[in-house]
Order: C-alpha cells, then structure tokens, then sequence
C-alpha cells in the first residue's frame, strides 16, 4: 500500500514538474510573440505554420493554390513556439489578406468542389488493367477501352506510368492499345505514376507507387 502511494505521489511531482516547467513568463510569453513576428517579417514569401506531421496532398493543395506554403512543425511545441509560430501566422494572414484579398478562413481548408484521388482510386485503376500470359516470362497488360469513363476517372487521360524495372514510360494510350513486359506468374511489377500533366483545377492527386500482382 504504501509502495502504491509513494509511486502515485512521484507521478503527480513528475506532471506538476512538467507543468511548471511548460508555463512561461509574462516577459518570455512577450519575447516569443515578438520573435514570431519578427521572422514573419522577415520572410519574404508567404508561408503559414501548421502543428502537424504530415499533410495529404489535397491538404497542401489548399494551401499551395493560394501560393502559400504550409511549414510542418510536428505536433509537440514548445508553449514558447506555439506562441511564436501563432504570432508569425497572424502577420502572414494580414500580408495573405492584403496582396491577395483572400480571407484567411479559406486558407488551408479543403475545397467543397475538390476532387479527390486517393490510393483506394488507384488501387481501382489498376486492378481494371488486364492481364494476358503471352508466354512464361511475358504478360500483355491492357486497358480496355472506355474503362477511364466506366470508373468515372476520365481526367486520367494524361496520366503516365512507369514500369521501375524495365525503366519505361507508358501512357493512357500505350495501355489501352496493349503493352508487353517481362513478367512470371504469381510476381509484381512495380509502377509509379506521373499525374502532373493532367488538367483538372478541382482535381487533388499526387504521385504514387504500386505493386501489381501478375496472376
């Protein structure tokens, strides 16, 4: 019992412990705003500051389309940082609003109208490509024609695609006339995608790697 009540009474100094050494002075909560707005004032592009890991493509888009960039600062600030980076953003939401007569309430939200292309659509793409053994060590791969609008993916169009080890680029076109490439049953061949020439404003894609299964 008392060995219980001797750990419950470490763990409560170790949070106060955590807590005081968390809180700042009035003075230290000045100097981490005005160090916010300094560097904001500094920095010549337009950037604002997020606590967060990682962003999807479509949340950079949001950001990006306005010409702003995101700045990733992970989730465990410092309260002297997320003071800091709170004053930095306010500078920059004032300098968005004047040169580009946007509110900051749209800045980093997704768009209603945006389209979404995630690895689940991907996964959907490729599946319907189809598989025809020509020998032991050769595969015709085809997309037949029309699947693009049946998947409702027709902006897919000048998506290009590369096989990692024959190092070739394959287009929409390519696929659905057919194309051949070494391969042996019950093995992958590996793709990644090139989406950066299809045209779609609304449209939030990004590259992508992609094992796919030769049956």
């Amino acid at each position: 019992m008392k060995l219980l009540l001797g750990i419950s009474i470490l763990f409560f100094s170790l949070g106060n412990s955590v807590s005081i050494a968390q809180s700042l002075t009035d003075k230290q909560e000045q100097e981490a705003y005005e160090a916010g707005i300094f560097e904001a004032r500094a920095t010549e592009t337009l950037q604002i500051k997020v606590e967060t890991d990682y962003l999807t493509p479509c949340e950079t888009k949001a950001y990006t389309k306005y010409g702003v960039r995101p700045i990733l600062l992970g989730t465990s600030l410092s309260v002297y940082e997320e003071i800091k980076s709170t004053a930095f953003n306010e500078v920059m939401y004032q300098r968005i609003k004047d040169s580009l007569d946007v509110d900051q309430d749209v800045i980093g939200k997704l768009d209603s109208n945006q389209v979404v292309f995630d690895n689940n659509d991907y996964a959907n793409f490729f599946k319907a490509i189809t598989q025809e053994k020509i020998s032991d060590s050769l595969v015709k791969l085809q997309l037949p024609t029309g699947t693009l609008e049946k998947l409702g993916y027709p902006y897919l169009k000048s998506l290009k695609i590369k096989h990692l080890s024959s190092d070739t680029w394959v287009s929409i076109s390519d696929l659905e006339k057919g194309v051949t490439l070494n391969s042996f049953n019950k093995a992958y061949l590996d793709f990644v995608t090139d989406p950066n020439e299809i045209e779609h404003d609304n449209l939030c894609i990004d590259h992508t790697f992609y094992a796919l299964l030769i049956e």
